[in-house]
């Protein structure tokens, strides 16, 4: 797509996941007759800075390959350390209760 950002005519590419069926279906009409008209004297829409921001970005993922691959690396990695600080959660809070458990049976049994 071409959009205006800062006064200058940028070009972006959009990658969009979808099914064959869905894809045969959103196929692009040529605009005719005053659509055209109206569409060449508007001239390309203009984007926010945040829309190519993400879209610089993207761009510097794909040209990198090995960033690509350490980003894809580190969020592998981040799953698997909320994993195990979810798990030593789980450990702790038995370990709290089983605790509270023992300290109620001595009470009792001194009573």
């Amino acid at each position: 797509e071409t959009k205006k950002f800062a006064g200058q005519t940028v070009t972006t590419t959009k990658v969009v996941m979808q099914s064959k069926s869905a894809a045969a279906a959103a196929k692009p009409k040529e605009k005719t007759g005053l659509d055209a008209a109206l569409s060449a004297m508007q001239g390309p829409k203009s984007i926010s800075t945040i829309e190519k921001s993400a879209s610089d970005w993207d761009t510097f993922k794909d040209n990198s390959g090995a960033l690509k691959d350490e980003l894809e690396h580190a969020a592998k990695d981040g799953e698997l350390k909320k994993k195990e600080f979810l798990d030593r959660c789980d450990v702790r809070a038995f370990e709290q209760e089983r605790d509270q458990r023992q300290a109620t049976r001595l009470k009792d049994a001194k009573k």
